[in-house]
C-alpha cells in the first residue's frame, strides 16, 4: 500500500492511528506479503510540505510504515540525509524517479539512469514512477526498441528475481 497523502491534514493523530491499524491489521492477514510504504508529503504537524529526504519531520510515518518514498525532487544531499536519518532501515527508503523528468536529477526519460546511479551510490533503494512515459511520449511504433534501450540502460542498478510463487 501506498499511503500519498497530498493535503493538510487537521487531525495528524487520526492519520498516524490510522497507517499504524492498517499495518498491523494486514500484517496480521499475511506479514510478508503486505507493506505499507508512506509518500514524502505529509510532515509530522499536518503541513503539506515535502521534504525530498528523510528526516525528523517525517521520520514518525517512516516508523509507522514499511518503507518511505522520498519525493522526486531531490539532490545528492538529500539522499546521505536520508541514509543517515534511515539508520539500518537504508534499504527501506525509495527514493523517486519520475520518469517523465519533473525536477528529477538528469531530467527522467532516457537519463533517468542518472538518478538511478545516484541512489545507489547512497545504497538507497529506488522507486521508479510513470515508466509509461515510453509510450506515452515517444513513437509507439519504436516500442520495444525504446522498451530495450531504457531498461538496459538501468540494468547495472537492477537487481534480478525469480518469481518463485504468487501470492
Amino acid at each position: 500500500w501506498l499511503i500519498n497523502i497530498e493535503n493538510k491534514v487537521e487531525d495528524i493523530t487520526k492519520l498516524k492511528y490510522f497507517v499504524s491499524e492498517l499495518n498491523n491489521r494486514l500484517k496480521a492477514i499475511d506479514k510478508d506479503l503486505y507493506k505499507i510504504i508512506w509518500y514524502d508529503s505529509v510532515i509530522e504537524n499536518g503541513t503539506l510540505t515535502w521534504q525530498n529526504e528523510l528526516n525528523s519531520l517525517n521520520y514518525n510515518f517512516f516508523e509507522l510504515s514499511d518503507g518511505f518514498f522520498v519525493n522526486y525532487t531531490w539532490k545528492e544531499e538529500n539522499l546521505r540525509n536520508s541514509k543517515k536519518n534511515a539508520d539500518k532501515r537504508f534499504s527501506d527508503v525509495y527514493v523517486g524517479i519520475d520518469v517523465f523528468g519533473r525536477g528529477v536529477l538528469g531530467n527522467g526519460g532516457f537519463n533517468s539512469n542518472l538518478a538511478l546511479d545516484k541512489i545507489k551510490e547512497n545504497n538507497l533503494s529506488c522507486a521508479l514512477f510513470a515508466p509509461g512515459w515510453l509510450h506515452e511520449c515517444n513513437d509507439p511504433t519504436d516500442f520495444y526498441k525504446n522498451s530495450d534501450l531504457f531498461w538496459n540502460l538501468l540494468s547495472k542498478n537492477l537487481e534480478r528475481r525469480k518469481i518463485r510463487a504468487l501470492p
